[in-house]
């Protein structure tokens, strides 16, 4: 008599089939032909393999782990205050009228919008790791990418003799490494989530 192949839990079967795929595209990526009529019901594809466990399993998404999301979460958090932080300090640099100017000093136009700009991108980036999307850290990564390009353009203005603020300087190498940090942490956090 030919062993029945156990059934794996239905909670995972569903979750897959609501975040990923219908029942039959489901099936359909394990080579299997689905013989069911449409709508037909989804405990049939409870049956199919152990292989197919370990796809639905993959298929989870990552917000089902970790209590230690907090972790991530709390990162996110300070990402939307520094991106807040940043398009108050440069809209003021850069909209607040004569005075302000004067307060800043000689500011380099091209790392003054870059900054302002970027603000947007580190609220986007905390909103989407505090949701523990993958994509955020991408977000996060360009960041810090465009950071040290901006950085390097910086450094090209200073030893060209040209004027600048040392806080600029220095506010410019600490967001790059900042963001990198962010960049680093949320990918690994995102890995061992993957791996779990």
């Amino acid at each position: 008599m030919d062993r029945i192949p156990q059934r794996p839990p239905l909670t995972p079967v569903l979750s897959c089939l609501k975040g990923c795929q219908t029942p039959r595209k489901f099936a359909g990526s394990f080579g299997v032909r689905p013989l069911l009529p449409k709508g037909a019901n989804v405990i049939a594809v409870a049956a199919l393999s152990r292989h197919a466990q370990r796809r639905i399993n993959a298929c989870e998404a990552p917000s089902d782990t970790p209590q230690n999301a907090r972790s991530i979460r709390a990162l996110a958090a300070f990402a939307c205050v520094f991106g807040v932080l940043t398009l108050f300090g440069g809209g003021v640099a850069l909209f607040g009228g004569p005075a302000a100017e004067a307060a800043a000093g000689d500011v380099v136009p091209v790392v003054l919008w870059f900054n302002f700009l970027a603000g947007f991108a580190y609220i986007g980036a905390g909103i989407g790791l505090f949701r523990l999307r993958r994509w955020a850290v991408l977000l996060a990564a360009g960041i810090a990418l465009a950071s040290g390009i901006i950085l390097a353009f910086l450094t090209w203005h200073i030893l060209d003799g040209r004027p600048y603020e040392m806080r600029t300087l220095v506010a410019m190498t600490v967001r790059t490494v900042l963001w990198g940090a962010i960049a680093a942490v949320s990918w690994g956090w995102f890995r061992r989530v993957r791996t779990r």
